[in-house]
């Protein structure tokens, strides 16, 4: 009996843990498929998006279903929402840009909200963080785990 209930404890646990850590999600808008590739320019219109999980995972990369579609600020912070994503990386998310906040190549910046275009207003919307980053998407991750973890407000370890 105790070793039942244990076993199901254990399960139970460890189901709790898959279900917190699923849907936390890292996405890079990227020109390719793979980690390899460069950070896209532009979040909305991005050929692909590629997720990770917190931990710097790579899960999967998709194709953005709105790449061809101007003006699809909203349709794209659902997508990404609807995923569980907490904060996306970008070379550019439209609207105006501060010369300081133009990342060099390598160095992550968190948009603030004043130079937000309507992508950057739909996900903060929605609790995602718009993250500025020019280079690799293996360099973006790590990058995006920096600010997650400097950020309590978007952190999971």
């Amino acid at each position: 009996m105790k070793k039942a209930l244990f076993i199901l404890l254990t399960f139970l646990v460890l189901a709790w843990g898959v279900a917190f850590a699923s849907g936390k999600e890292i996405a890079i808008a990227a020109k390719g498929k793979t980690p390899g590739a460069l950070v896209s320019d532009q979040a909305a219109i991005t050929p692909f998006f590629l997720f990770y999980d917190v931990r710097g995972k790579f899960i999967e990369a998709k194709e953005n279903p709105y790449k061809s579609k101007g003006g699809a600020a909203e349709e794209v912070a659902e997508f990404l929402a609807a995923r569980g994503v907490k904060i996306v990386v970008a070379g550019g998310f439209g609207g105006p840009l501060w010369v300081f906040e133009v990342p060099l190549a390598g160095v992550a910046a968190v948009l603030p909200d004043y130079s937000a275009g309507a992508i950057v207003e739909s996900m903060k919307e929605k609790g995602i963080e718009a993250v500025l980053f020019d280079g690799n998407v293996r360099d973006a991750v790590k990058a995006a785990r920096k600010v997650l973890k400097s950020n309590r407000d978007l952190e999971i370890n």
